[in-house]
Formats: C-alpha cells, structure tokens, sequence
C-alpha cells in the first residue's frame, strides 16, 4: 500500500468521485457511433415582412444589433438596451426548426 491512492474499487465512494465514461472505438463493437442531430435551421422575421432562413454566417445578435441601428438607434448602449427589451419580437423575431409555416389572417 504505498502512496499510490485508493485502488479504483474504493474511489467510487470518495466525495466527488464522478466516473469517466467509457470511449467506444470504431469498429470495437460493430456499431457505427451515433452521429449528433444537426443543429436547427434559423428563421429570421424583420418587422412583419416575409421569414426567411439564415445563411450558415450569419449571426442572430449581429443581425439584431444591424436592425436597430437601422431603425435609428444610433448608440451602442441603446441598442443593446432595446436589444434586451421583451417587446423587442414585435420588430424582430427569430425561429429554430425544421422548416417554417407562415400564415396570416386578418379580420375581414
């Protein structure tokens, strides 16, 4: 019993003990590795006009950030402010998924 720590049976009972999961090796047991979903396709929707899908470069805040400072606000501590606004989705609106349906009604 030198000083070379507890022997991996014990370690399992020490406080913070998390245990590393195990690494599966291609081909190891015949089963090709699941591959992770893709990431969702964004949709972005400017003061009610039509939605359109995000190209792989672009950037939501980015996008945002452009908008208002098109809109007029001029300071970079007022769009950020407006920015973070709860209302801010009635000038601009992002969507996650698969694909978009838009459909619109009005009251006539």
């Amino acid at each position: 019993m030198g000083g070379a720590g507890p022997s991996p049976r014990h370690r399992r009972h020490l406080p913070g003990y998390c245990p590393r999961p195990a690494l599966s090796t291609p081909g190891g047991n015949g089963a090709a590795p699941e591959k992770a979903p893709p990431p969702p396709t964004l949709y972005v929707q400017l003061h009610g006009e039509t939605t359109r899908r995000l190209e792989a470069d672009e950037k939501p805040l980015q996008i945002q950030n452009d908008y208002l400072f098109q809109l007029g606000f001029g300071e970079l501590w007022r769009v950020q402010e407006e920015g973070m606004d709860s209302e801010i989705g009635c000038l601009i609106r992002f969507y996650a998924g698969k694909g978009i349906t838009c459909v619109l009604t009005c009251g006539l």
